[in-house]
């Protein structure tokens, strides 16, 4: 009876979250990051550039969440693994530029508030991300 309890609670997140999200960040080196300094050999202004980002979400029958996380410019899209724990939703991606991201579905399911923090060629970075469903 736990185990039927259970499923049903992941299938309703899965329900949830399933869709298309949009929304785009501007990582900042972490200060005290590697390869965080900016070189005036190449020009740096010192400007933040905005990457634009979708997320598709899908669940299984067995209500696992799947998804893929594409970004401006990339080639294909990235698996990510999907966890929850309680409200709190956490997408990790893996790769040579690991990356994640940790947030909450609002109340009303139209946003994802949280902060994404990677590797980039700066160095460890951070920047908020809200993303929103999109509309189809």
């Amino acid at each position: 009876m736990l185990l039927a309890a259970g499923i049903a609670a992941a299938q309703e997140n899965a329900a949830a979250l399933a869709g298309r999200w949009e929304g785009a960040y501007a990582p900042k080196a972490d200060k005290g990051s590697k390869g965080a300094t900016r070189s005036r050999e190449l020009g740096s202004t010192g400007r933040l550039m905005k990457y634009p980002v979708t997320v598709m979400i899908g669940g299984g029958g067995d209500g696992k969440l799947t998804g893929m996380w594409t970004t401006s410019g990339q080639q294909a899209a990235t698996p990510i693994e999907i966890m929850m724990d309680g409200d709190t939703i956490r997408f990790t991606m893996s790769g040579p530029f690991p990356a994640s991201w940790e947030g909450k579905l609002s109340q009303d399911g139209s946003t994802l508030d949280g902060k994404w923090q990677g590797k980039t060629f700066s160095g460890d970075s951070s920047a908020p991300l809200v993303l929103k469903r999109a509309k189809n």
